[in-house]
């Protein structure tokens, strides 16, 4: 079982922005994603933050350990046979509920300015890359992708996300409904990009991994940074 402990608040960037929003701006979070997700005809009304609190210490969970924090625990090998180790260390994790007992889960990945979004790529050998690039081959099916779009590159992290929403959705047994958000700070004090900055730069994301759109069961929130 990997995590990965914050045992501090982190200082800046993201990780500072979304842990003040789940902790001290809950509201605002909650009325800006439930806005997001039931935009696509959803209807969910309630949210429940599982990741990051304060009171675990700030922890982004990966593997076994983000299943267990979501009651997908018995997903753990099913989730192992389609990703290895060390995989995705999610920002933030909620569960989703509506009115008449409609649930999903919430998988976040947050940015606070366009240098966040690019990474060096997979660094996977052997059997872990061979595992994902079938993963992400699947995942290119799903999302109507040419198989040789360059997935393991400097937006590996993004593809990766996708590869983890397409699992929920398709691969588990039962499937389960999941959603991926992707939180963009706007004016970070840190490192700031604006609105109009983020318009400009995400539709070039999509267009490296050759997307044909915004990806189905993927909506983006914008929210004003806070400042500390």
């Amino acid at each position: 079982m990997y995590t990965s402990f914050r045992p501090n608040r982190p200082l800046k960037g993201s990780r500072l922005q979304l842990t003040t929003y789940v902790q001290e701006e809950v509201s605002a979070l909650d009325e800006a994603v439930l806005l997001a997700l039931n935009s696509s005809r959803q209807v969910y009304t309630h949210l429940e933050w599982v990741s990051p609190l304060e009171s675990e210490g700030f922890t982004e969970y990966r593997d076994a350990s983000f299943l267990e924090h979501l009651g997908l625990r018995d997903l753990a090998g099913q989730l192992a046979e389609f990703w290895p180790n060390k995989g995705p260390c999610w920002d933030a994790l909620a569960k989703a509920a509506g009115p008449t007992g409609k649930a999903a889960i919430v998988l976040v990945e947050a940015k606070s300015h366009r240098i966040e979004v690019c990474g060096v790529g997979t660094g996977a050998s052997g059997s872990s890359k061979a595992k994902i690039e079938s993963a992400l081959g699947e995942t290119k099916e799903w999302l109507s992708v040419p198989l040789t779009a360059p997935w393991t590159g400097t937006l590996y992290q993004y593809a990766n996300r996708l590869a983890h929403l397409y699992f929920f959705r398709n691969r588990a047994r039962p499937a389960v409904d999941a959603w991926l958000v992707n939180i963009y700070f706007l004016d970070d004090p840190y490192r700031p990009t604006s609105r109009a900055q983020w318009d400009d730069f995400l539709p070039d994301v999509r267009a490296e991994l050759k997307l044909p759109g915004k990806p189905e069961f993927c909506v983006n929130v914008f929210l004003p940074a806070i400042a500390r």
